[in-house]
């Protein structure tokens, strides 16, 4: 794999999440609780709001060291927040802490091995596990360790095609099934699959044509939202050259319904908004997403109700219009001073939404 595939590929996650989140994780039953989102520039802590957007609240003060913390992912019972932090911009690196819902008690989850990078973690439904991205210099794949960080293990191992990378991993409610964004397998730029938790029965389940990526169970699993357009040129990452939006696949028969339409008619990339990340509410009766304006230059947090009606602004940050990330001296990520790296930057205004059910007994 050449590397400015590597350096496009984990741009996009970190785009989405940090990415992007771009996250991917599911959302679990239970009454509608608050939003954590990631806020900063260039650097990124990890706040929590209403769903109207009122009540913010900053839970994570690695920014103010040099670091960040963000994609932040729900527990099922609402009580804690798995997420990535590092402590410096300069020399990470990348690792999995989790904390309490208001934001106390912050401690690693996983430090095995400074030379991989681990992102986006995601809950399963009984609360016992954690999956997510880990990255290395060639590609990424899927892992799951406990929740106390202990029994690390490979789901899908580093894969022998140097070009496919697994990321945004999210368990099914039932826990049986676990949906993730594959690029370059099967000859895929990128897509929504599923393999069973043990990672056998590996299929895409998105159509080709959506560029499907970072999924989202419904908690009732009747249905997966993902974002589009992540990319149109993988050999060149000539990325983001359609606007993003977002859609529904249903689960049993894959019908699929477009929620949002930013870019009816080609326009053009910097003509309409872009959306991303999109995160069910725990009753189910809603999604909220990440929007970006169309020259990137800021972003916004939106929720929809989940048939893509009465779309409402409830959070805008202004982006920064100076300074430009730093990313870890690694083999992978954007490098400074890059568009993609820009794109990262401004997309850290106000972003990766993720929805988080209502506070059940007392935390683990």
């Amino acid at each position: 794999m050449n590397f400015t595939k590597l350096i496009c590929v984990v741009t996009m996650a970190l785009l989405t999440a940090l990415t992007g989140a771009i996250p991917a994780r599911a959302t679990f039953r239970g009454k509608n609780g608050r939003i954590a989102f990631q806020q900063g520039s260039p650097t990124t802590d990890i706040y929590t709001m209403n769903p109207d957007g009122s009540d913010v609240k900053q839970l994570t003060f690695f920014a103010g060291s040099g670091g960040y913390a963000a994609l932040g992912a729900w527990s099922p019972d609402g009580n804690q927040i798995a997420f990535t932090a590092t402590n410096s911009a300069a020399n990470g690196p990348y690792q999995l802490w989790i904390m309490d819902g208001d934001g106390n008690n912050q401690h690693l989850l996983l430090d095995d091995d400074p030379s991989y990078a681990d992102y986006v973690p995601s809950f399963s439904p009984d609360g016992r596990h954690i999956v997510f991205s880990r990255c290395g210099p060639i590609n990424c794949a899927i892992y799951r360790i406990n929740r106390d960080g202990r029994d690390l293990k490979a789901i899908t191992p580093f894969n022998s095609d140097r070009d496919i990378f697994d990321w945004f991993p999210a368990y099914s409610p039932d826990g049986n099934t676990i949906a993730f964004t594959s690029y370059w397998r099967d000859g895929l730029t990128e897509a929504v699959y599923l393999m069973n938790a043990d990672g056998s029965g590996i299929h895409s389940f998105t159509p080709p044509a959506l560029g499907g990526y970072t999924p989202d169970w419904s908690p009732h699993a009747k249905s997966i939202a993902f974002a589009t357009n992540d990319s149109n040129d993988p050999t060149g990452c000539n990325c983001w050259v359609l606007s993003g939006e977002i859609w529904t696949i249903d689960t049993d028969n894959r019908e699929t319904t477009r929620l949002t339409f930013n870019n009816r008619h080609w326009n053009g990339i910097n003509s309409v908004p872009h959306d991303f990340l999109p995160s069910w509410s725990p009753e189910g009766d809603a999604i909220v997403f990440e929007r970006a304006a169309p020259d990137f230059s800021s972003s916004a947090i939106y929720v929809m109700n989940s048939d893509g009606s009465n779309q409402r602004l409830v959070m805008q940050l202004p982006s920064s219009t100076h300074g430009a990330f730093q990313q870890p001296e690694r083999s992978f990520g954007p490098t400074k001073g890059s568009r993609l790296d820009m794109l990262h930057r401004i997309e850290q205004g106000g972003s990766s939404p993720r929805w988080g059910a209502a506070p059940q007994g007392r935390a683990h």
